[in-house]
C-alpha cells in the first residue's frame, strides 16, 4: 500500500472517530444543559435536616435513575457501532476505487515522473481539512465547556446568595450529572 492510500485511510479514521466522539459529547452536554437548566436543578437542601430518610420511594426512583443510565449506555453503545461498520463500508469503497483508478491506469505509483505539484496540492487540502475539522471539535468542546461551567456558576450564586454553603451544593451538581472536574473549575473561577 502506498504512502497516500496509508495517509488517506488514517485520515479518514481519525475524522470518523473525531465524528463518533464528538456526537456522544455533543448529544450528552446538550442532553444535560437542556435538560438541566440552573432553574431546573433540584433546590438546595433545607437547611436544619441535610439528610432526608430513604423510602421504598426514594429506592424506587434510584432503580429507575439506574435503568435510564443503562438505556443511554447501551443508545451510545450501538451508536458507535453503527459508526464502525459504517468506516468498514468507507474503507472497502475506497479500496475498490484505488482498485479501479490503479487498473485504469491512472493511479501514480511512487517514483513515477508527473502529477508532482498537483499531487502536493492534493495532499495540502487533506492535511487543511483535517486540520480544519480538529479545530472546529475542539472549538466546539471549549464552547461547551464555557456554557457548562456558566451554569453551574449561576446555580452556585443563586444558592449562595440564598444562604446555603458550597458543601451543600456540590452534591446537587453532581446529582444533576456535573463531573467533579467541572464543578471545581466552575467554583475556581467563581
Amino acid at each position: 500500500m502506498s504512502l497516500k492510500k496509508v495517509i488517506l485511510v488514517f485520515t479518514i479514521i481519525v475524522v470518523f472517530s473525531l465524528l463518533a466522539v464528538n456526537t456522544h459529547f455533543t448529544l450528552e452536554n446538550k442532553s444535560r444543559l437542556s435538560g438541566a437548566a440552573v432553574t431546573d436543578l433540584p433546590p438546595p437542601p433545607s437547611m436544619p435536616s441535610f439528610e432526608q430518610p430513604t423510602t421504598s420511594d426514594d429506592l424506587q426512583y434510584d432503580v429507575n435513575e439506574l435503568k435510564s443510565k443503562v438505556n443511554e449506555i447501551t443508545s451510545v453503545s450501538q451508536r458507535v457501532s453503527g459508526t464502525e461498520s459504517e468506516l468498514t463500508d468507507v474503507k472497502r469503497q475506497l479500496e475498490l476505487l484505488e482498485d479501479k483508478i490503479e487498473s485504469a491506469g491512472y493511479y501514480e505509483t511512487p517514483g513515477s515522473a508527473g502529477g508532482g505539484f498537483f499531487g502536493t496540492f492534493i495532499d495540502i487540502i487533506l492535511l487543511l481539512g483535517v486540520g480544519g475539522i480538529i479545530a472546529y471539535m475542539f472549538l466546539q468542546k471549549k464552547k461547551q465547556e464555557k456554557e457548562t461551567i456558566d451554569a453551574i456558576k449561576k446555580y452556585v450564586k443563586q444558592s449562595t446568595q440564598q444562604g446555603y454553603r458550597i458543601e451543600q451544593i456540590k452534591p446537587l451538581l453532581q446529582q444533576a450529572g456535573y463531573t467533579q472536574v467541572e464543578i471545581n473549575k466552575a467554583l475556581k473561577e467563581r
